[in-house]
C-alpha cells in the first residue's frame, strides 16, 4: 500500500529522523485521531447538562515502527534513537513531529522494542506526549517595500503606534476555517521622532 505521508522527528537541537526509509520505516499510528475535552455542569431542571467549555488536553500518540535487523545492530540503532530522544526530555524543550509540512510539538516519551516480524524485521512503538495536540503549517509572506501603496495598509487585530504603507493590490487571505496565528515582523528605516517613549 503506497504510503499517502511521509513522517519524521526533528529535535530540539535539529536533528532530523526519518521514518520513511531503512533500516527504519513508519508502519501504523493514531497520530490523525483526535478529540475534544468538554466541560459541563448539571441544568437547574435536573434534566441534561450544559457545555461550558471545549478544549484540547495534552495528550499521547501510538507510533508503529519496524527496525529493519538485516545486518543492523538493533541495540546500537535504539541507543542512537534514545540519544536523539532523551535530550529533549531532560531539557523540557519539545522536538517537532512532520507529517509532510506540518508539525506538532512534543516529547517522545516511551519507546518500546517488540515482537520480530518476519525474520528480518523488530517491532517499534514510540509514544509521542503533547501538550499542544495541533498541527501546524507554516506559510512565509514577504511583501517588498514600494514607493506607492495604499494609506490603509494592513489591517491588524491590535492598535500600533505606525503606520504601515502596503500596495493597495495586495492582500493576505486566511482560506483556513479558524483564526491562525502569526508572527509579523518589519524589517528597514523607520522613524520614531513621533513616538519616542513607545515601547
Amino acid at each position: 500500500m503506497p504510503r499517502v505521508f511521509s513522517l519524521s522527528y526533528e529535535s530540539s537541537g535539529g536533528t532530523v529522523i526519518g521514518f520513511d526509509t531503512w533500516p527504519l520505516r513508519w508502519d501504523d499510528s493514531d497520530l490523525q485521531n483526535y478529540s475534544w475535552k468538554v466541560s459541563t455542569v448539571k441544568r437547574a431542571s435536573g434534566y441534561g447538562s450544559k457545555i461550558t467549555d471545549i478544549g484540547r488536553a495534552a495528550t499521547s500518540k501510538q507510533i508503529k515502527l519496524k527496525i529493519c535487523d538485516y545486518g543492523n545492530d538493533v541495540a546500537v540503532y535504539s541507543n542512537y534513537l534514545a540519544s536523539v530522544f532523551e535530550p529533549d526530555v531532560i531539557a523540557k524543550t519539545p522536538g517537532k513531529l512532520w507529517i509532510n509540512d506540518s508539525y506538532t510539538t512534543g516529547f517522545v516519551t516511551a519507546m518500546d522494542l517488540g515482537k520480530r516480524i518476519e525474520r528480518q524485521y523488530l517491532e517499534l512503538t514510540l509514544t509521542f506526549s503533547t501538550e499542544y495536540p495541533f498541527w501546524i503549517t507554516e506559510e512565509l509572506h514577504t511583501f517588498e517595500p514600494l514607493t506607492e501603496g495604499s494609506a490603509t495598509g494592513f489591517v491588524l487585530p491590535m492598535s500600533l503606534p505606525m503606520a504601515i504603507v502596503a500596495p493597495s493590490s495586495r492582500q493576505l487571505v486566511n482560506d483556513h476555517y479558524s483564526p491562525c496565528s502569526a508572527i509579523i515582523t518589519m524589517y528597514g528605516p523607520a522613524s520614531d521622532s513621533e513616538y519616542r517613549d513607545w515601547e
